[in-house]
């Protein structure tokens, strides 16, 4: 498909505008058996349709929006459904309603603290603690990529599970799954500074500490539940195994909290327990409003267009700026 510029998304994305204000009855969510089903209707067929579609662009198409913090819960409604105060402490961010006993189609529609009102989904990461006080973070910035630079993505499943990172690590991840770095802000260019850190640290004084988790994009294209976590997989450089050849838009967390000078830091681990600092994880349930999230996978992401920010209820995309994950 030819790469277009932002005018060019604004226009699609508003000219989907009436359909993306309308929830569609198809996001089924985790039915019991994890499995995408018939009940995700046209669009699950639509979304097959698309895989292994060639695109034409040199660029990852791109959008992205905002969620500040909601709150904190000993929850987690993937893992430890129906369990509150069971799990470690995470915050939350999206979906002011997210809980143990929730499921994605509770979440379609719900309030939230995204920027845009069309993404109720549920965010969560585990609670920082810095000499066991806590450290609450400001906000989430969600990025969502293109599968790859040339081809086309598959519309992400309704009610999809996903979690990234690991939560028993006791050493550093991965880099290219979760790092940290510090974040500062001048007019409107957004930057990272410093090279890629397995845990948090003190940053130069004005700046922010920000962690980065990438989640896996390959999908075996029928499980929708998380809990065995092996329903999503990270690809192998640029190719997603046998295994789980769907590949999805790209989902990355961007985290930022306030700096803490000499902080000795530590994550929870358990109901009132802190641990290891390299545990860094996070979770996601899906609470998209299924219209609009197609309509920006099909013009921002197969266009392979930078979108920027997306808010309103449409998603409609606002114009690019400096961000802390533009080079990556």
């Amino acid at each position: 498909m030819r790469a277009v510029g932002l005018a060019g998304c604004l226009a699609l994305a508003l000219a989907g505008a009436g359909a993306g204000a309308t929830l569609a009855s198809g996001n089924s969510g985790n039915s019991g058996t994890g499995k995408a089903t018939a009940a995700s209707g046209k669009r699950h067929r639509h979304m097959h349709g698309r895989h292994g579609k060639q695109g034409a662009g040199n660029k990852a198409g791109v959008f992205h929006t905002v969620c500040t913090y909601s709150h904190s819960a000993g929850d987690d409604p993937i893992l430890m459904p129906g369990k509150p105060g069971a799990s470690m402490l995470h915050d939350f961010f999206g979906n002011t309603t997210t809980k143990a006993s929730s499921t994605a189609p509770q979440l379609v529609g719900g309030p939230t603290t995204c920027a845009t009102s069309a993404d109720s989904s549920g965010y969560w990461t585990p609670a920082l603690y810095d000499n066991g006080q806590r450290v609450l973070p400001s906000k989430v910035a969600t990025y969502w990529r293109g599968a790859s630079r040339t081809a086309s993505t598959t519309p992400l499943p309704a009610g999809l599970q996903m979690i990234a990172g690991n939560e028993q690590a006791t050493s550093p991840q991965p880099a290219d799954h979760v790092y940290w770095q510090c974040h500062a802000v001048t007019g409107s260019q957004s930057t990272r500074n410093g090279p890629k850190s397995s845990a948090p640290h003190e940053c130069p004084a004005g700046q922010e500490m920000l962690l980065t988790i990438n989640f896996p994009s390959c999908w075996d294209g029928h499980t929708l539940s998380a809990v065995g976590q092996d329903n999503v997989v990270y690809p192998s450089g640029s190719r997603c195994p046998a295994s789980h050849p769907v590949a999805l838009s790209r989902l990355a967390l961007h985290v930022h909290y306030p700096n803490r000078p000499g902080g000795k830091f530590t994550l929870s681990m358990g109901p009132g327990m802190q641990g290891s600092i390299y545990s860094e994880h996070a979770d996601f349930l899906d609470g998209w409003n299924i219209t609009v999230l197609d309509r920006l996978t099909t013009t921002c992401l197969d266009t392979h267009s930078k979108c920027g920010k997306v808010t309103g209820p449409n998603g409609t995309p606002q114009p690019a700026m400096g961000s802390p994950s533009s080079s990556s």
